[in-house]
């Protein structure tokens, strides 16, 4: 299991105020915006997801670091922390860089605009379960095209 830590920084969403209105994406950040913190595309919002999906189709790219294995630990008082070290049940803890938010939110909201059919498309070449493991191996399992 990977955890990704990042994209509390990296703010999406204005990119897609010159995307048609019946986008989809668009749609779903505006409510989401306006619903929950009464701001409009332009207030944009943290990727933490994008960031989490960003990582398993790019690994760590040039925006990610992993920070080790270990595990994570669940205290319900002091909430999560990440232990360092060997576990039957390791985990992979991936951390943003320092410094990269602001290239990394670019990129996305670059993606984000895009029209659909313009998207690239994801044809695993793999067998389900075999994924992208750790940043210094290539994620090309996945097979991108346009």
């Amino acid at each position: 299991m990977f955890y990704v830590d990042g994209g509390d920084d990296v703010l999406t969403g204005r990119s897609l105020k010159h995307t048609p209105s019946g986008n989809i994406v668009r749609t779903a950040y505006r409510d989401w915006l306006w619903n929950y913190e009464q701001k409009t595309l332009d207030g944009q919002r943290p990727s933490w997801d994008l960031v989490a999906v960003y990582y398993a189709i790019e690994g760590c790219g040039d925006y990610l670091v992993e920070a080790g294995r270990g595990w994570l630990e669940f205290d319900e008082e002091k909430g999560c922390r990440w232990m360092n070290g060997g576990r039957d049940n390791a985990q992979t803890f991936i951390r943003q860089k320092s410094g990269v938010s602001e290239r990394l939110a670019a990129e996305l909201n670059a993606l984000l605009a895009l029209p659909p059919r313009l998207r690239a498309t994801v044809r695993p070449r793999r067998r389900w379960g075999q994924g992208v493991r750790g940043c210094g191996r290539s994620a090309r399992g996945l097979t991108i095209g346009v």
